[in-house]
């Protein structure tokens, strides 16, 4: 266990990165999409469970309420559609007489035709349809769209350059008077802060965790509520073997968004350290724990 704090690990990690020549960006991560390792991944952290779960609750208790047959849903930087593809099976399965139809947003088309093979081997039933589009998150329009009951935005934010376009843009998507836009983004804390040193190697702009977003909504005048989901990332494995096996290096590759195997074993060392001093221990376990914002907008 390491006896420094994060503030010290951190500040000894900006040292190490600035010294050390940037390979390329955290989106060129094809080896990440391996079904092998987003399985491994999976059953490391129940963040999808979690997150998909109080997704489907919320739209199945929209759409109950409201009472029409077809349900329109968004989701605005679907990326693989990994997550979206769980919450339409649990859609499909709690509400069968029920129509929906989805539309996952992404600007990469190498993302797009992910989604598309997620989607089609997801089993969804007979009652989901879904199209997929390649849409610039900033420039969001109701041209060819009709309003959503339901738009989603998962941790899409840190893609965006300006904020208050996408925002906007998203919020005009919405069904008039029963829309609703849930942001699902992280607050700043120890995990998210690791993140964003390597994202910061190829962004020249400002990485939008929940503060900011809340901020931005305020400011155009949006109403909105915070709720909170935590989940973990178990591993327990991971520090056994100090980050150092090929599957703990995927692990550790995939938390920060880059092949640390192209940056100096310094880097990888301090990264677990970070990782270890905030983590806690669950019996023989050690957990990381992750606090996701979900932010909601009501379009009444």
């Amino acid at each position: 266990m390491s006896n420094r704090s994060p503030k010290d690990i951190l500040a000894d990690l900006d040292k190490e990165l600035a010294g050390v020549k940037w390979c390329g960006p955290p989106s060129d991560l094809s080896h990440l999409h391996d079904p092998g390792h987003l399985s491994l991944f999976k059953q490391l952290g129940n963040f999808e469970e979690v997150i998909s779960q109080w997704i489907a609750e919320r739209i199945k208790g929209l759409a109950q309420k409201q009472g029409q047959e077809e349900y329109q849903i968004c989701s605005i930087g679907c990326e693989d559609a990994s997550l979206d593809s769980v919450i339409l099976q649990k859609l499909s399965k709690a509400l069968p007489d029920k129509m929906f139809k989805y539309t996952g947003i992404t600007a990469d088309e190498q993302a797009c035709e992910v989604a598309e093979e997620t989607l089609e081997l997801g089993n969804l039933g007979s009652n989901v349809q879904v199209e997929l589009l390649e849409r610039d998150y900033e420039e969001l329009t109701n041209d060819g769209l009709q309003p959503f009951d339901f738009i989603l935005m998962a941790n899409c934010t840190y893609h965006a350059s300006a904020l208050d376009p996408m925002l906007t843009g998203a919020t005009q998507l919405l069904k008039p008077g029963t829309g609703e836009l849930v942001i699902i983004s992280s607050s700043r804390q120890s995990l998210y802060e690791l993140i964003t040193r390597f994202y910061s190697h190829q962004r020249t702009y400002e990485l939008y965790t929940a503060e900011t977003v809340t901020a931005t909504l305020g400011k155009l005048g949006i109403k909105y509520k915070v709720e909170h989901e935590t989940t973990t990332f178990d591993l327990t494995q991971q520090f056994a073997e100090g980050f150092t096996s090929e599957e703990a290096a995927l692990i550790l590759d995939h938390l920060v968004f880059t092949n640390l195997q192209d940056y100096a074993p310094q880097v990888s060392k301090l990264c677990g350290e970070l990782l270890e001093s905030v983590s806690t221990s669950n019996g023989a376990k050690r957990v990381v724990t992750s606090v996701s914002d979900m932010i909601v907008v009501v379009n009444n």
